[in-house]
């Protein structure tokens, strides 16, 4: 697990080094009083998507674990919240990138599109991946958010079928004993 964390850690540095190059790039390519830090805010907001996603995996692992090893309801409910205001968070974030990426392109269409066709063609390219990697990452959630259920319900339908059987048996109880005092008193009598 620390291997893994390490190597993550290490990937967003390297991905961020390049968002860094890539930004200073764009800004000398593009228009020299193009502020290219809009770039850089894109760059580290996919960094905090991918974070997010990390974390939302670790919080499953964990609700499968406590399911299966210590049948923990209060905890499962806790780490459920936890999951959806981490959904939550995602969902504003990937919003976010939305209305940046749309005041890109419109101040690209105002400014550049007679001069730099093939830099535009490229964006809408860039553009696409990042629509793409959304409409993946709001699969995941779909599919995360349906497994969680299947979860609740399971763990609904193994209590209610605990309390049924504790009924019924202390329901047996309770006629078998009635039966023996019965017989007894009727075999004193």
């Amino acid at each position: 697990m620390k291997s893994k964390v390490m190597e993550f850690i290490f990937g967003a540095l390297l991905l961020l080094n390049v968002a860094l190059v890539v930004s200073e790039f764009a800004s000398e390519l593009i228009y020299p009083c193009f502020d290219a830090y809009i770039i850089i805010i894109l760059f580290l907001l996919l960094l905090i998507i991918i974070i997010l996603i990390i974390i939302t995996i670790l919080l499953l692992l964990i609700i499968i674990t406590f399911f299966f090893f210590f049948i923990n309801i209060i905890l499962i409910i806790i780490l459920l919240l936890l999951l959806l205001l981490l959904l939550l968070l995602l969902l504003i974030i990937i919003i976010i990138i939305i209305i940046i990426i749309i005041i890109i392109i419109i101040i690209i269409i105002i400014f550049f599109f007679f001069f730099f066709f093939i830099i535009i063609i490229i964006i809408i390219v860039f553009i696409s991946i990042i629509i793409i990697i959304i409409i993946i990452i709001i699969i995941i959630i779909i599919i995360i958010i349906i497994i969680i259920i299947i979860i609740i319900i399971i763990i609904i339908i193994i209590i209610i079928i605990i309390i049924i059987i504790i009924i019924i048996i202390i329901i047996i109880i309770i006629i078998i004993i009635t039966i023996i005092i019965t017989f007894a008193g009727v075999a004193v009598w």
